[in-house]
């Protein structure tokens, strides 16, 4: 048994929030037959057929409230995420509860997220596509699997007459609405979305940098403030056998470079340059910007020239993945890296770590930490091949209702309606959240994925917490103190600091094409090099050589076409 957060009036919450989860309904009553749906082109045409069938569905759909789902009990098919500690779908809550709540039978494909990238391409080049997918899609996905090749269905029309929480949320929200809207103006999948405010439970900055705390005592240094301060405690962690036990086995920094987002954001942010890697792209003064062509990312190098030049960085850095990088961690081998949380990487040793706060240098005096983005389009789509899309976009619909949004992601409060015959949490008799965790889950994060399939999940928890703060200023479940104790530190430390990445855009058919031709020489040469610059391979006298190979392999135009796309997003905001 768990104990969460102190929540005294939760259950009047819950109860609250169930009278106002049908207070949004769609106005388009009159709209419930005879609508064509638009199916686009290509693949995902099917003809006639497909607007017989769309009319029939839309007439089953119930406009009056959100639940049930439709009049009479129909089946969808479903593709979702399959996260490591995730149950079978048919033994999860989530799935029962649509069958009997919202009269939607759904047939079931997990994948697990290690196959996800191969499963996804062998069922969009067959065309053998489910009615939804509640997974991960790229941007580049969406446009060639929505506004080319016509195999997912643009959203824009169902929204308007059967979606209204997700209407009423990009009318409120342009930044939402811009974000996944593509060139065309069509809309093909529904986001993800993080925080709007930091609260403890949303102590989210996306990208978490940690320090081995004990280690620093050891040493006898604070925690680091500058890139100065870092290099020094770096060198410690080296020199002075920081783990006490004799032998010159300490690694300082680890990371890895291999997997997208490196661990070296803290040096480009302490630097001005706001990038999570030198691959990544960044806006100055309006203008769109590579990181690995910034004027102060020589200074980068530079500075993890003499990290690893002096013994102070992984050996492996270049080359291992996150499980080696975590293992290391585990061991206690470790004095600084970027992690999701301690008790992730380092469970053993959880309470030994603390959140860096974001490092100054002699050319940046203002403190900066590079978020992720808030908004991720390409969590839920809904594919041509969907034989009641009006059906599925009320189901997409749920996600964003305050009450179904929360259970979704909680599970259901004990003898609640929504509970079937699951057990649920509880408040005992201090007010406080209970879990009666089953066999084999210790955790309140394996506990939700035993009872909804979260990975890939279509909308984040934030707006749901935030709602349940504003509306009635409690705490979110859950959380004990061996959170907190990371959570609170990332919320004084890093949360004043946040600053938006470079957004997520949309590039046309043609943009596209021509960016894909330059993408790969451009950024597999920025990598390569920053290995290179890095190790000592090559010296940084051959700094402007490397500038001008760049130039050579088409950076001015691979920079133009995202400036453009970069000036329709922020247009669409308007």
């Amino acid at each position: 048994m768990r104990k969460g957060s102190k929540m005294l009036g939760l259950c009047m919450a819950i109860l609250l929030i169930l009278a106002l989860a049908g207070g949004c309904t769609s106005e388009g009553k009159n709209n419930a037959g005879g609508n064509k749906t638009n199916t686009g082109a290509g693949k995902g045409e099917s003809g006639g057929n497909q607007e017989a069938s769309v009319s029939e569905g839309a007439a089953n759909v119930n406009l009056d409230s959100p639940l049930p789902v439709v009049k009479s009990p129909i089946k969808l098919s479903l593709v979702t995420l399959k996260a490591s500690n995730s149950g079978p779908a048919e033994g999860m809550w989530f799935f029962q509860f649509m069958k009997e709540k919202a009269n939607l039978n759904f047939d079931v494909k997990q994948i697990d997220n290690t196959a996800w990238s191969e499963q996804k391409n062998i069922m969009f080049a067959s065309n053998q596509l489910p009615d939804i997918f509640t997974a991960s899609f790229s941007i580049d996905e969406i446009m060639r699997y929505g506004q080319i090749e016509g195999q997912l269905l643009p959203l824009n029309d169902l929204i308007e007459k059967y979606a209204p929480n997700i209407k009423k949320l990009l009318d409120e929200k342009p930044e939402v609405r811009a974000a996944i809207t593509a060139p065309d103006g069509n809309i093909y999948s529904l986001p993800s979305i993080g925080v709007s405010d930091l609260t403890v439970w949303n102590s989210f900055a996306m990208n978490r940098f940690f320090v081995n705390q004990k280690w620093l005592k050891q040493v006898g240094l604070p925690e680091p403030q500058s890139l100065d301060d870092f290099y020094a405690m770096l060198k410690a962690f080296k020199d002075k056998d920081p783990d006490g036990n004799g032998k010159p086995d300490s690694i300082p920094f680890t990371g890895t470079w291999t997997q997208g987002v490196g661990d070296a954001y803290v040096v480009l942010n302490a630097l001005g340059i706001n990038a999570r890697n030198a691959m990544e792209l960044t806006v100055k003064d309006d203008k769109v910007i590579l990181a690995g062509a910034d004027p102060l990312y020589k200074e980068y190098l530079s500075y993890m020239h003499k990290l690893n030049s002096e013994g102070l960085l992984d050996s492996e850095i270049f080359t291992q993945n996150e499980t080696a990088k975590f293992a290391k961690a585990a061991n206690n081998q470790v004095g600084a890296l970027s992690g999701a949380a301690p008790f992730v990487f380092a469970p053993d040793y959880a309470a030994d770590w603390v959140p860096l706060t974001p490092l100054t240098s002699k050319w940046n005096s203002k403190k900066m930490w590079t978020d992720g983005n808030h908004v991720t389009p390409g969590r839920i789509v809904i594919t041509s091949q969907a034989k009641n899309p009006e059906a599925a976009i009320r189901f997409a619909d749920l996600y964003f209702t305050e009450l179904y949004n929360f259970i979704f992601w909680n599970g259901p409060m004990k003898d609640s309606e929504e509970a079937l015959s699951y057990e649920g949490w509880y408040l005992d008799d201090k007010g406080e959240v209970t879990y009666n965790f089953p066999d084999g889950i210790t955790n309140i994060w394996d506990y939700v994925n035993a009872l909804n399939p979260i990975s890939g999940a279509p909308l984040g928890p934030s707006p749901v917490y935030d709602s349940i703060n504003s509306l009635f200023g409690l705490k979110a479940p859950g959380l004990p103190e061996s959170e907190l104790s990371w959570r609170n530190p990332i919320l004084e430390k890093v949360g004043p600091y946040l600053v938006a990445p470079f957004p997520a855009v949309y590039l046309t058919p043609e943009a596209l094409a021509r960016r894909n031709e330059l993408a790969t020489p451009i950024l597999d040469y920025v990598k390569e090099m920053e290995a290179r610059f890095i190790y000592g391979h090559e010296s940084l006298d051959k700094f402007d050589d490397y500038l001008r190979k760049l130039k050579d392999l088409g950076i001015e135009e691979y920079l133009q076409i995202y400036q453009s796309a970069y000036d329709a997003y922020v247009a669409n905001m308007k």
